[in-house]
């Protein structure tokens, strides 16, 4: 299961001060202090443990109940020091506490208490499906699903952000679930989970810091683009709209002061979105959704530096990349800022490949290649004469290079695509030059375009521009 969101469960548990419950600590600076600290808690667990064996469940049900979820307690702080298998191995021994604790609670008799053993429990698995994958993160998702769906209708209007809390897990769990499945079924879940997100936001009190609502927006906004992902074509368009409308509302509140980090996640989010936007619809109109989706990759990329997260810079570059090539392939030939716009995304894309090695993702270079082949010979088509000459060698190499990996035999649609585009970029060249080269680049584009014709032919493609650009995602 994807990782993307564990510091939003993190953020969510800080919630609640919770009665029988110790409250997240918050993590000390420095190894030598966690160590201390985790140290700490475990010899408290420990203890704990062997008061819990003079101890009858039968006999003495309220101490041990309140033992139990005091170990869950300890047990789930201890977590957040520790990584891998040790995480994985102390959050089910915390989810198994509380599990212990609520065979004796009440929902009926002790709904205060059963509903925040519920709540704890439901947030553990949601953590430790975070740890895993495949049907062992489904597992630990529909067990969080069961802990949390009662415990909206405990929380009266008075418990505002109980409620809301819970329903934000809940629209968690739901999503991570959907995220796993295919079909009816995850498009049933993620549209429950867009729901439960727009419930748990008109429960956040009036009062409450904005920073509670703005969590269930950007659950919304999640959720709603996922399914938009998801959905037949025609359908699609209006629910982007809605899940980018979603996000420029979070956007609002997770300002780059208040929230760096989720504001750059927020940011990426909205740029894929608006590109995807401007992909399907073509031509003039995908400019304005285009130079959107532009801008919103270079908000994000004002905090990302290459030397802090490589991986995560390159990302962006290559959003930022797509989305200028689309501006600027769509706008008329006499509008002024669209060269800028295509030098500006041939920069972008070298700036990616600069940090994504050939041998590290074969397909992601070569894809990438592709695109800066495509901007180059943009760039040298609007310029006139001689001074084309060099984006369109340049343009040329990069197609070539990235036919060194996309063959005829793995992806044929993929070769062929780029192999037309290499012979739109010869054929411009060579109409430049009046020495024998211009020659020998027509006769080679002859040879390329009859090896690839046939299969254009059957995609339907023969005689129109073929970018292939990436969407930035």
């Amino acid at each position: 299961m994807s990782k993307k969101y564990g510091w939003l469960l993190a953020l969510l548990a800080g919630w609640l001060v919770l009665p029988l419950a110790a409250q997240s600590p918050s993590v000390p600076q420095g190894e030598s202090a966690a160590a201390t600290e985790l140290e700490r808690l475990v010899d408290t667990a420990l203890a704990l443990r062997t008061g819990l064996e003079s101890l009858s469940r039968e006999k003495q049900p309220e101490q041990w109940q309140v033992a139990q979820q005091r170990l869950g307690d300890l047990l789930g702080e201890a977590a957040a020091y520790l990584g891998g298998a040790a995480r994985v191995q102390t959050l089910r021994q915390a989810i198994a506490a509380y599990r212990e604790a609520l065979k004796v609670l009440d929902s009926a008799r002790q709904p205060q208490e059963w509903s925040i053993a519920s709540y704890n429990l439901g947030r553990l698995h949601l953590e430790l499906a975070e740890m895993l994958e495949g049907e062992a993160a489904a597992a630990e998702l529909r067990s969080a699903i069961a802990a949390l769906e009662p415990l909206p209708k405990f929380f009266s209007s008075s418990h505002g952000m109980l409620r809301a809390a819970s329903l934000s897990l809940q629209g968690e769990a739901l999503l991570g679930l959907g995220g796993l499945m295919a079909g009816d079924e995850a498009r049933l879940r993620i549209e429950r989970a867009a729901q439960v997100f727009t419930e748990a936001e008109a429960a956040v009190p009036a009062g409450a810091a904005p920073v509670h609502r703005g969590m269930a927006i950007h659950g919304r906004a999640r959720a709603t683009a996922e399914l938009a992902a998801r959905q037949p074509a025609g359908a699609t368009a209006a629910t982007r709209d809605q899940a980018i409308a979603a996000f420029e509302e979070a956007a609002r509140i997770f300002t780059r002061e208040q929230d760096p980090e989720l504001f750059v996640s927020i940011q990426q989010e909205l740029g894929i979105l608006r590109l995807q936007k401007a992909v399907a619809l073509r031509g003039p109109e995908s400019v304005a959704p285009a130079t959107a989706a532009a801008a919103s990759f270079r908000q994000a990329l004002g905090l990302v530096t290459r030397d802090a997260n490589p991986e995560l810079w390159g990302s962006l570059q290559g959003g930022l990349g797509a989305a200028l090539l689309r501006a600027g392939k769509s706008s008329p030939a006499e509008d002024g800022g669209a060269p800028s716009q295509l030098e500006a995304s041939a920069a972008a894309f070298e700036n990616l490949l600069a940090v994504l090695p050939r041998e590290k993702d074969p397909q992601a270079w070569a894809q990438t290649q592709h695109n800066l082949g495509t901007a180059l010979r943009e760039v040298g088509t609007r310029r006139p004469g001689a001074d084309g000459e060099a984006p369109l060698r340049r343009s040329i190499a990069a197609y070539r290079s990235a036919l060194e990996v996309i063959t005829r035999a793995q992806d044929e649609a993929a070769w062929a695509e780029s192999q037309f585009n290499l012979v739109l970029a010869m054929h411009e060249l060579a109409r430049r030059l009046e020495t024998a080269e211009a020659s020998a680049l027509l006769e080679e584009s002859i040879t390329l375009m009859e090896e690839a014709k046939p299969v254009l032919d059957r995609l339907g493609t023969a005689g129109g521009t073929v970018d292939g650009t990436v969407d930035g995602s």
